[in-house]
């Protein structure tokens, strides 16, 4: 009974993180400056490899710079999700399904970051390993899918 409780709060902390990522995410890509996904994809990758190296005596320090890492991710994201709006009336339908798929794909490995985030800030110090490992498996698919969102669609002739 108490697992069933601590799991509903455990996925209650995971969509109030996403909301407000969600909802921050876009005002701050707004920006005139704002860097592009793939700038975004290699810092993130830095960061990434430093909290890989964290001990869980670090763990403050590692789901500190987690968060800055899927704050930036969140906001290229949504960056990413209005330009593919914006040439929306150029692409083809098969173009159009291949940007919506891969967007999906994007969005999602977005949420499995911040739920491997939120694993990494609740677990305990015993299992660390395993929790970094979760985390850096969950990056290498949110890589992964952002590579894939990058690749330009079929415009039409």
């Amino acid at each position: 009974m108490v697992v069933h409780h601590h799991k509903r709060a455990v996925v209650g902390f995971y969509l109030l993180a996403m909301a407000s990522l969600l909802f921050a995410g876009p005002a701050a890509a707004q920006s005139e400056a704002a860097p592009t996904l793939e700038e975004v994809r290699i810092e993130v990758a830095e960061a990434m490899e430093a909290i890989a190296a964290y001990s869980a005596a670090q763990r403050e320090a590692a789901v500190a710079e987690a968060r800055l890492a899927l704050e930036q991710m969140d906001a290229a994201v949504a960056a990413r999700q209005r330009e593919t709006r914006d040439a929306w009336a150029e692409m083809t339908a098969q173009a159009r399904e291949d940007a919506d798929r891969r967007l999906t794909e994007l969005q999602s490995a977005l949420i499995g970051l911040a739920e491997r985030v939120g694993t990494l800030q609740t677990g305990t110090d015993s299992a660390w390993v395993e929790l970094n490992n979760g985390l850096m498996a969950a990056w290498d698919e949110l890589s992964t899918a952002v590579s894939a969102s990058l690749e330009p669609p079929a415009m039409a002739e």
